[in-house]
């Protein structure tokens, strides 16, 4: 039960931090809200799609900050 709850509510936020790239001031987004969540269940495109969203989501709210740049 634990799971499923966490699943559905990574979903919900993956769904809104896609959404809010518009109010950022992003203009050219790749994927849309819904197909940023659809990616992560679909055969074979879910080993590498979902990076490619998150890594849109994070650069697409790092140009607004000011702050540091993270990096692994």
């Amino acid at each position: 039960m634990t799971f499923v709850s966490t699943a559905v509510a990574f979903c919900f936020w993956m769904h809104r931090v896609s959404r809010n790239l518009g109010p950022l001031g992003v203009e050219e987004r790749r994927f849309t809200p819904r197909w940023a969540v659809i990616w992560w269940f679909v055969p074979l495109m879910q080993l590498f799609r979902p990076y490619q969203v998150v890594r849109e989501v994070w650069s697409g709210s790092r140009e607004e900050s000011s702050g540091p740049a993270w990096t692994l």
